[in-house]
């Protein structure tokens, strides 16, 4: 019971942290294209 419950636990963190990336990518891309309108 309690090996189920950390494997759902580190899969829900895995899931944030690669939503997480995703999002810090985001805007990375939004910030050049910014900088690039702006030169």
């Amino acid at each position: 019971m309690a090996s189920q419950l950390l494997l759902s636990f580190i899969s829900f963190g895995v899931s944030v942290f690669f939503i997480y990336l995703m999002i810090k990518n985001i805007l990375y891309v939004k910030n050049l294209k910014k900088e690039e309108n702006d030169n």
